[in-house]
């Protein structure tokens, strides 16, 4: 058995995501006959449900003066899926993602959350083998995210929206693959998973993006997990609904079973983010219980994939925050250079500076200039507390306290 420790905040943080984002979160349980036409796979019935439910949610909305956006994403984040993937009728898939994406455009609440939409309509283009519209689709979302990560102000939304940026990057980087392979830079060049939160983030992610998490979440599909993946479409929902349900069967311990699952995952979506994050994952377990050519291996297929996009994986601590001192130092000198990415990287995720974005480079220098040495005060193996005595204007001489934390391999701050 190997024990996955990290693993172990996901039950609690999926309760957050619940409360803050519920168009995010696990969908409510579908009408009875739409859940069951669904399980026969009478996918025909089943769209047609949803259709009526649709129709009958919008006038309901219109009457009362309010769009209930929330549980009309999730019918039509649903609808577009079977038809893109359990009929194959792709070109209506297209339209009931832009009818979506119209209505979001009318309601407050859509305005608040990233258009996942232009993903699967990406994937479909991708499908199509059309990838110019694919990469159109993909911008549009990375580029609604970037904008986004100037106005996020809770920890949990600056995390999100980093993972989702790597993730379309990712996306994108395959695409230009496709056009023309070796022809452009990678826009994700380099991916650390040992300073990612990958234990209960990325599963949040994977939710975020299954359009049939709540109604395929089912005890026979965690029975035989292998199954389930070797039987499941290979677009995005699945991909990443089936690496949450890999993660949770794990979160106590690595079974044979568990293992079965993540071969069945490797096998049906090579090269895709997830499997990467799966490949670390594993791998570390594997190694930290001595089962050594089981961690190579994974290991090299994830090095493999990196270097046919001429990426650069990350599995061990960056030297840069491989102690409190050296995370210090290097946000020092990333102030004095006025690099405010590798500053922001010194801080716990989603705890970034924002107010060093809007410093100029001569301002974050002048900053710099003034730190000098920390002082440890206390440390246990993940929490460390330093002080560092700073002179202000006029002269004065003030003690601030400093708090690091272990994130992964790496040590990052909380504040300053």
């Amino acid at each position: 058995m190997l024990s996955i420790k990290n693993l172990c905040f996901f039950p609690t943080l999926l309760i957050l995501c619940t409360v803050l984002y519920p168009t995010l979160s696990y969908p409510t349980i579908l009408d009875e006959k739409i859940a069951k036409s669904y399980r026969e796979s009478d996918y025909l019935r089943a769209a047609s449900l949803l259709e009526e439910q649709l129709e009958g949610l919008k006038k309901g909305s219109l009457n009362k003066g309010k769009l209930d956006y929330g549980e009309i994403y999730r019918k039509y984040i649903l609808l577009a899926h079977i038809y893109a993937w359990r009929l194959d009728r792709p070109e209506v898939a297209l339209a009931k993602y832009q009818e979506l994406n119209s209505l979001r455009q009318s309601f407050e609440g859509g305005k608040r959350l990233p258009p996942f939409e232009f993903c699967y309509i990406a994937e479909i283009y991708e499908r199509q083998n059309d990838y110019s519209k694919a990469k159109d689709s993909y911008l549009l979302i990375l580029n609604e995210l970037v904008a986004r990560r100037e106005i996020e102000r809770d920890t949990f939304s600056e995390i999100l929206n980093k993972e989702l940026i790597q993730f379309v990057k990712y996306q994108i980087d395959g695409v230009n693959l496709k056009i023309q392979p070796g022809g452009y830079p990678p826009l994700l060049k380099r991916l650390n998973f040992s300073s990612q939160l990958t234990g209960p983030f990325l599963p949040l992610l994977a939710v975020s993006f299954a359009p049939v998490a709540g109604d395929e979440f089912t005890s026979s599909q965690r029975d035989d997990l292998e199954k389930a993946i070797r039987q499941s479409p290979p677009d995005l929902g699945s991909m990443v609904k089936n690496y949450a349900l890999i993660v949770e069967a794990s979160a106590s311990s690595v079974t044979p079973s568990s293992e079965k699952a993540l071969e069945a995952y490797l096998a049906k979506y090579p090269e895709g983010y997830f499997a990467l994050s799966l490949c670390y994952l594993f791998s570390r377990f594997y190694r930290e219980n001595g089962e050594i050519p089981k961690a190579r291996r994974l290991e090299q297929e994830a090095v493999t994939t990196a270097r046919k996009r001429g990426m650069e994986i990350y599995t061990g601590p960056d030297a840069r925050f491989s102690s409190p001192e050296k995370t210090w130092e290097t946000h020092r000198k990333a102030l004095m250079e006025g690099d405010v990415n590798t500053v922001n990287e010194c801080y716990i995720p989603g705890r970034g500076m924002q107010i060093f974005n809007r410093l100029g480079k001569e301002e974050m220098n002048e900053i710099g200039e003034t730190l000098g040495r920390i002082e440890k005060i206390s440390a246990t193996r993940e929490r460390a507390e330093y002080w560092i005595r700073k002179k202000e204007k006029g002269g004065k001489e003030f003690t601030y306290p400093i708090y690091f934390h272990k994130i992964g391999e790496e040590w990052k701050m909380q504040n300053f």
